[in-house]
């Protein structure tokens, strides 16, 4: 089993490592009203290695850096996209996600401090988490219904 767990992490991180693919799943799958706010043009592989507080490097599967447009006025933000793979259902992957969150804007703010930003005007990218996990058909629906429910918040 942990072989097939392999492939199957392998084949996702080298499908959306592929800028093309990812533009191409993005367009197909996030709404409309969302998608014309991301420049996409702008869409760049994040290569970068995160470690977290306990020194642990921690790479999320795929992380892209993206404009955003947040007004009429076509002012941009930038925002980090991050496509998570799980071959397996875990218990409190919402933590793990949490993490990912964390060790960005850590790295963030590490950087802001490096280039001495002011710290009082800086602000943390945005980071969405595009999740993806392989579950049984019974599973499957439920969890499509609640993220479907989750762009309606954005």
């Amino acid at each position: 089993m942990k072989k097939q767990i392999k492939t199957h992490d392998a084949f996702f991180k080298n499908l959306f490592a592929k800028r093309e693919e990812a533009k191409h799943f993005l367009e197909k799958t996030i709404p409309p009203e969302f998608l014309k706010k991301l420049d996409m043009v702008s869409l760049r592989l994040d290569t970068t290695n995160y470690v977290s507080n306990e020194l642990n490097k921690f790479f999320a599967d795929v992380v892209y850096d993206c404009d955003y447009f947040t007004n009429e006025k076509k002012e941009k933000i930038k925002i980090s996209l991050v496509f998570e793979h799980k071959s397996y259902v875990e218990n409190f992957i919402h933590l793990q996600l949490l993490k990912y969150l964390i060790s960005i804007w850590d790295l963030q703010i590490k950087q802001a401090k490096d280039k001495k930003l002011k710290m009082k005007t800086f602000h943390l990218r945005p980071v969405i988490l595009i999740f993806f996990i392989m579950v049984k058909q019974i599973g499957r629906k439920k969890i499509l219904k609640n993220i479907s429910n989750l762009w309606t918040k954005i």
